[in-house]
């Protein structure tokens, strides 16, 4: 730029003399369509491309403006051997010129510099010299931070988590523009792979008739006398005081499309509930489990890990409401054993597995579980799974009490304010007093529509048929057993993707009286109104 400099300055001085007419320049002609270089397409057109070289790269011209008439097409160049002699250009002509040159070069600089990846949470936009508009449509949700990688699916193929993990947007709100407020996970590269923390807490207050009573307690397997405890629901366990529903830990390591470590400690009352038939040195750990790649779209998982098996998992954030169905406290929350993972295209993947038995780390019968999952994941349009289990129930030396399980539930997005979440339960049972097969039948359905990006209102209704009273966290031994309606109204707030608050109302009503007030006494009618909040990293 400092030779343009004293080039045009010796142009002032000489007046011109010694230099080619000015009026001989022409304008630099763009290309045609028809010869565009397609050859060597832009960086920006292909974002997942690494930059050409630069003796490969076209580069697109750009015309220098004359600041003069321009002779019409097809008419005699003049030049300095017949023309008459011209007035050198003014000032303000080559200050034009100067101009112009200035952005040509500056464009070609743009064109030649390195492309630079893009960090978690960035989009790569289009390069404003490339030979044309780039048709490219705006992320409907932040790409996910590296060790946020679809649950159970290779690493390279990065995407919202799916609804069985941490952490699901539930709706649209996870717009490009607030993507600013995505906290990447906390993580750093430790030699050729990924070592991540997560931690997640989620902690309320219900309000309820409960109070005090004796009762006997199916966790401590003795009578006790206590206040507020609640029957049927792993949470809240408690009514009428703050407790922490569910909090974990967990540390991984991962080298991507090969093996991942993961191991996880939890605790909580629903921890206190669900676990209380294990061994107690394993009641706290939540997963010790290490997934390794055959191939980046076959794996197998063996240890102790998270179900596939029903709709609403642990993790209330992660669910439309803040607490669960009755029947989530029966299919399985955790397992035992291996399982095998098969990706058969980017949005479906196929899960066979062998279980230590339902909702079991320690086998307590010798008899091992099958289980299949097929799993769909197309990120606000359709989520969810399909779940079967075929396993023998009965205690050690009992007879064999066959049990098959189907799960089935999908969240669906309607536009961008509404998602709906049918789920259905079905349960089929071997009883060997009666020789028949006793049933189970839980259907249910969620709505939730998004009032604003951080404002959202969900219900749910369910019903529960289990009038043989074969499911253990449900038995009555009333003359109807467990054939209820129930529903729920939840108000949630998101400030950050990463907390929720939520108002939750519910209420029940079973055909028999199973359910205690605040006297003690039984009744048909179970309610409650949670407040809480629920935050992850």
């Amino acid at each position: 730029m400092n030779l343009s400099l004293a080039a045009l300055t010796a142009f002032l001085v000489l007046g011109g003399s010694g230099l080619p007419d000015i009026g001989a320049w022409q304008p630099v002609p763009s290309p045609p369509a028809s010869e565009a270089s397609v050859s060597s397409p832009s960086p920006a057109a292909t974002p997942d491309a690494p930059a050409s070289s630069p003796s490969t790269q076209t580069f697109p011209t750009t015309a220098i403006p004359a600041p003069y008439p321009v002779p019409a097409a097809g008419a005699a160049t003049p030049s300095p051997a017949n023309d008459a002699p011209r007035a050198p250009p003014t000032t303000e002509e080559l200050q034009h010129e100067l101009e112009a040159l200035r952005n040509e070069l500056a464009e070609i600089k743009r064109a030649i510099r390195p492309k630079k990846a893009p960090g978690p949470g960035e989009t790569v936009p289009p390069d404003p010299v490339a030979p044309g508009p780039v048709s490219q449509a705006p992320a409907a949700v932040p790409p996910a931070p590296p060790s946020a990688v679809v649950e159970g699916a290779p690493s390279s193929w990065a995407a919202p988590l799916s609804a069985r993990g941490p952490f699901t947007c539930l709706s649209r709100r996870c717009k490009e523009k607030r993507k600013a407020l995505i906290v990447p996970a906390i993580s750093t590269r430790v030699g050729r792979g990924v070592l991540s923390l997560n931690l997640y807490g989620d902690f309320g207050y219900a309000f309820g008739p409960q109070g005090k009573h004796r009762y006997y307690d199916y966790i401590s397997k003795q009578e006790v006398e206590d206040y507020g405890r609640r029957d049927y629901t792993s949470y809240p366990l408690y009514a009428n005081q703050f407790a922490l529903a569910y909090g974990f830990v967990q540390a991984q390591y991962e080298i991507p499309n090969k093996i991942r470590f993961r191991f996880a400690m939890h605790a909580g009352h629903i921890v206190e509930s669900l676990y209380n038939e294990e061994p107690k040195s394993l009641q706290l750990i939540r997963e010790a489990a290490i997934y390794y790649f055959f191939h980046p779209k076959l794996a197998v998982e063996a240890g102790i890990f998270p179900s596939y098996y029903g709709a609403e998992i642990v993790l209330n954030k992660e669910n439309l409401h803040a607490t669960r169905a009755y029947i989530a406290d029966f299919t399985p929350d955790y397992e035992a054993g291996a399982r095998l993972h098969y990706h058969f295209r980017k949005d479906m993947t196929l899960r066979f597995m062998v279980l230590n038995g339902w909702q079991e780390i320690r086998d307590a019968n010798g008899k091992k579980g099958y289980g299949f999952v097929w799993s769909i994941f197309r990120p606000f349009k359709i989520v969810g799974d399909w779940t079967m289990y075929w396993g023998n129930e009965a205690r050690q030396g009992e007879p064999p009490v066959f049990r098959h399980y189907q799960n089935l539930y999908y969240r669906i997005w309607l536009g961008k304010r509404w998602l709906i979440f049918p789920m259905f339960d079905f349960v089929m049972q071997k009883n060997n007093e009666r020789d028949r097969y006793d049933i189970v039948v839980a259907p249910a359905f969620s709505a939730r529509l998004a009032i604003t990006e951080k404002v959202g209102i969900a219900a749910r209704y369910e019903y529960l048929y289990n009038k043989a009273d074969i499911v253990p966290e449900l038995k009555t031994g009333t003359k109807n057993g467990w054939q209820s309606h129930s529903g729920a109204l939840t108000l949630e707030y998101l400030p950050l993707p990463q907390l929720t608050f939520r108002v939750e109302g519910r209420y029940g009503s079973n055909k028999d009286a199973v359910f205690r007030n605040r006297a003690n006494q039984l009744v048909r009618d179970d309610w409650y109104v949670y407040l809480g909040g629920a935050f992850h990293f």
